[in-house]
């Protein structure tokens, strides 16, 4: 049989009183744990649901479209519907086009003041076209002339006479010997479009129609 002895006893006491320099105290209004976050950011924890972020970009919300296709993944310029260069290039050679469907580049009252070059207009390409306001090659009439060349290394315009465009006081087109424009007269439509439109008198029985005759 063991009994312990004052060598034991002090011991024994030792050991009791480290425990009790090592307890934990009890606080007022705490049990054995306490949960110390706010009500507001439990109920955030808890609502995040289950789910979980694996670090993938794919596996965002709300990932970005451009044109309904999402940005993510291996992604080209066509999927995309952004062009490529050479659909640029295309676009370009389309342009150049339109540019020589020909416009109106200005006035000029004799011939002999109309620039041969380039260099005398502000903006001109192939098939543009001017008007001389007295020609003194065409028996001083106000005509027409059409840019069908420009040297790409000079500059120089190549100048090709088109229509002669003489109008009197009335508006009427004057009757040019060998015309098929008499009797017409030269008219701006709503489309800001310049044509030719014959001109006729009115009848007695159109006079009555309009009189309600």
């Amino acid at each position: 049989m063991k009994y312990l002895d004052d060598n034991a006893l002090l011991y024994f006491k030792t050991i009791i009183d480290d425990w009790l320099d090592n307890k934990v105290d009890k606080v007022p209004g705490y049990g054995l744990s306490q949960n110390d976050l706010t009500n507001a950011l439990v109920t955030k924890i808890n609502n995040a649901g289950s789910g979980s972020f694996t670090g993938d970009y794919g596996d965002l919300s709300n990932i970005p479209t451009l044109d309904s296709t999402q940005l993510k993944g291996a992604l080209t310029k066509a999927g995309l519907g952004i062009a490529s260069a050479s659909d640029l290039a295309d676009l370009l050679t389309r342009v150049a086009g339109l540019e020589n469907l020909g416009q109106y580049v200005g006035a000029f009252n004799t011939y002999a003041s109309v620039p041969q070059n380039k260099s005398g207009f502000s903006h001109i390409t192939a098939n543009d076209f001017i008007t001389v306001r007295a020609d003194e090659t065409q028996g001083g009439k106000m005509t027409r002339y059409v840019a069908t060349a420009i040297n790409a290394s000079t500059g120089a315009i190549t100048w090709v006479y088109d229509i002669t465009i003489s109008t009197d006081i009335t508006g009427k087109l004057d009757k040019d010997q060998g015309s098929s424009n008499s009797g017409k007269v030269l008219v701006v439509g709503s489309d800001g479009i310049v044509g030719l439109e014959v001109f006729e008198p009115l009848t007695n029985s159109e006079i009555d129609a309009i009189m309600g005759m």
